[in-house]
């Protein structure tokens, strides 16, 4: 699975990324030419799970089973499911992080919760 940083992108810097990535593949006059245009951005097992994912939505078109699918492609149902969905999802924001959605800190305990003191409150009163 691939690690990805929450950091996000600004609008700017996406924008040129993606022009760059596209200008890239523009250029390409012939299959070969493709895919030297995409080895210079993604990494082979990159490309291999693109293709595997470009092979499931063309034979979830063509109407195989998943378990036809599962077979052909050495992919799991979960992996086949994820394309289908995506497939009718709708653009998805990305996630916003704040300061309110961050872990609140915890009060900390006057009394040590296991050892010696422990029950000192007790005799305290």
């Amino acid at each position: 699975m691939v690690r990805i940083n929450k950091k996000y992108l600004s609008g700017e810097l996406k924008k040129e990324i993606w022009e760059a990535f596209f200008g890239a593949l523009r250029k390409a006059n012939s299959g070969g030419e493709l895919k030297a245009a995409l080895n210079k951005f993604l990494t082979s097992s990159e490309i291999a799970l693109l293709e595997k994912r470009l092979g499931i939505k063309s034979l979830l078109k063509k109407g195989w089973k998943y378990r036809d699918i599962q077979g052909a492609l050495d992919v799991t149902r979960v992996t086949i499911s994820f394309v289908k969905k995506g497939l009718r999802r709708a653009k998805r924001r990305p996630r916003r992080y704040s300061a309110s959605s961050l872990p609140k800190r915890r009060r900390k305990s006057f009394l040590p919760p296991r050892g010696r003191g422990r029950w000192n409150f007790l005799n305290s009163s």
